[in-house]
């Protein structure tokens, strides 16, 4: 008698289960408006996800489940929403402005960008939105690095950038900056540098980027010094291609730099060529707002002016970043391996200097003081290799203390 009991109660809840699971078009209709005006986020989406799997598809439901996401703060969930809203209809407008508004809010650039280009005219005429933008951000950064060695002097570093955006997908940026060092007692190093980077945005989650960067150093003596080199100028050549997918990211980038020597009463001394490959890969904890990895391998090689290779090495970077508040963004990186001409943020930074960089790490902290307005501040720590003029090498270490800010016009 109790194992037919027991067996009837499975049956019952076989029963039941089965009842429950089955829901019918009209239901999920009536359900998810009902949810919606009484804010039941949650109780739609389920209501949502259980039609899914009967096969109950259509416009108005993608629609609906986008906007709980939203409601949710699940931006990247609802774009997903929405976009599948439009395998039903194209030419919808609400799902593509909601598009829009899923990425400003979300904090995506690339995609904001992407789906402002597919507003109607008069959307954004509303919105008080251009697509072109002449003087749309500026930044300005100062850089001093200190360090422990009895030759090298402490440097200094500035830098004052301006982007432009044009047709809501493309964007140039430009940048001047100088830099300055003692190398030995009566030698100093003067470099000045111009950068420009174009942007183009193939779609809500890939994007290519070329850059040139022209640097030139003077080295300047008191009469009773002599040094091998008065001048060094520098072209450097770069492209990049990056897509994501879900929370998964990553990019392909090469870059060629080529620097030319010339020495007492301008004997032209011969040109370097330094290549460099980078992929990179980087996730985002879905759950976890803004909380991103990123591990960047490049691999480095030199060529002679007769384009001979001679040496090769490897540098991997590895970046966490995360936001502990609504308005602070931390990021933290590690270096490891010869920097000697080693590049990164997209070739805005070239580490040429004299002694190459062995080791780094550091940290850099945003912080969205107003709308319109971003301060930020760096420290790093470095390990650097003495090159002295008798080739002999020695190490020594270096802190570097930066800070600026980014003017969102």
């Amino acid at each position: 008698m109790r194992q037919l009991m027991i067996i009837m109660c499975l049956v019952a809840s076989t029963f039941n289960l089965s009842a429950e699971e089955t829901i019918t078009f009209s239901q999920v209709d009536s359900l998810i408006q009902t949810y919606k005006n009484q804010s039941k986020w949650d109780d739609l989406l389920n209501i949502g996800n259980k039609a899914h799997k009967q096969g109950i598809d259509y416009k108005a439901l993608r629609q609906m489940m986008g906007y709980a996401y939203f409601m949710n703060e699940r931006y990247d969930l609802a774009q997903q929403q929405y976009q599948k809203s439009l395998k039903f209809d194209q030419s919808d407008e609400t799902s593509k402005l909601m598009l829009y508004y899923c990425a400003l809010n979300g904090g995506d650039d690339v995609a904001t960008r992407y789906y402002e280009s597919q507003l109607p005219a008069d959307t954004k005429k509303i919105l008080k939105v251009r697509s072109t933008k002449l003087l749309d951000a500026v930044d300005v950064e100062y850089n001093y690095k200190s360090n422990d060695s009895k030759i090298r002097t402490n440097s200094s570093y500035y830098r004052i950038g301006i982007n432009t955006q044009f047709f809501d997908r493309v964007s140039i940026y430009h940048a001047a900056s100088y830099y300055k060092q003692g190398i030995v007692e009566g030698v100093t190093s003067l470099q000045s540098e111009y950068y420009v980077k174009a942007n183009y945005i193939l779609s809500p989650y890939s994007t290519i980027d070329g850059a040139y960067h022209f640097m030139h150093t003077n080295v300047n003596k008191t009469p009773d010094v002599r040094q091998l080199n008065d001048t060094l100028k520098g072209d450097f050549f770069y492209a990049k291609f990056s897509t994501r997918c879900s929370f998964l990211n990553c990019s392909l980038g090469a870059s060629v730099f080529r620097l030319d020597t010339i020495g007492f009463f301008n004997r032209q001394m011969g040109s370097k060529y330094y290549n460099q490959l980078d992929a990179s890969i980087g996730f985002s904890i879905p759950k976890a707002k803004h909380f991103t990895f990123k591990s960047t391998a490049s691999y480095l090689f030199q060529l002679d002016d007769q384009l001979q290779p001679y040496a090769s090495r490897w540098v991997m970077n590895q970046k966490l970043s995360f936001v502990p508040l609504n308005s602070i963004l931390f990021e933290t990186n590690i270096t490891t391996g010869n920097l000697r001409n080693y590049h990164d943020s997209d070739g805005l930074y070239i580490y040429n200097a004299l002694d190459a960089t062995t080791f780094r790490v550091g940290g850099t902290l945003f912080w969205n003081f107003i709308k319109s307005l971003t301060l930020f501040a760096n420290y790093g720590y470095e390990q650097k290799e003495l090159i002295n003029f008798d080739t002999s090498k020695q190490s020594y270490n270096q802190h570097s203390i930066s800070g600026g800010i980014i003017w969102k016009l």
